[in-house]
């Protein structure tokens, strides 16, 4: 009955978020079980790039290094005979040709990278215009246009927290 409650106040709670969930709202939402999503929101889950820090930090670049390999062309000069040359062709000259092949060349190369220490776990949340619901962040959209089957499952009891 508590959900009950708390889906049929999303239309007149007045809250930061553009859909008016309450705190409480979110939170339920956010511990959703994800087996208990609609399957449409079961097939938008899983995309990871969704998720901000809240720290306001600049984010700090650490440089790393890496082995990385270039594939040169390397031509030979080869004896490959001789010939007759000079005065009336009295001297052998030697005849060359010239051979290709493939050299690896290695390198070390300097790149940059975030630091993973800049944001902790407790700093990450979902980013503007989308909202966590059972640990992935949705778009507003999705959850918007999803609220009528949300709200069934709630008053059938089969959507509740974890």
């Amino acid at each position: 009955m508590k959900f009950i409650a708390l889906f049929c106040l999303i239309s007149i709670a007045v809250c930061e978020n553009p859909l008016g969930f309450t705190e409480e709202q979110l939170k339920v939402l956010a511990d959703l079980d994800y087996q208990k999503l609609p399957i449409s929101l079961q097939n938008k889950a899983g995309e990871n790039s969704h998720w901000c820090c809240t720290n306001d930090q600049p984010v700090q670049l650490v440089q790393r290094t890496k082995v990385v390999s270039d594939i040169h062309t390397v031509a030979t000069k080869i004896k490959t005979g001789y010939t007759s040359c000079g005065f009336q062709g009295w001297s052998m000259c030697s005849v060359y040709s010239t051979r290709y092949k493939q050299v690896a060349v290695y390198r070390i190369e300097t790149y940059e990278v975030p630091d993973e220490q800049a944001c902790a776990d407790h700093h990450v949340k979902c980013c503007k215009d989308y909202l966590l619901v059972a640990g992935n962040c949705f778009t507003l959209e999705a959850i918007s246009s999803n609220m009528d089957l949300i709200t069934q499952l709630v008053n059938l009891g089969l959507i509740s927290g974890k």
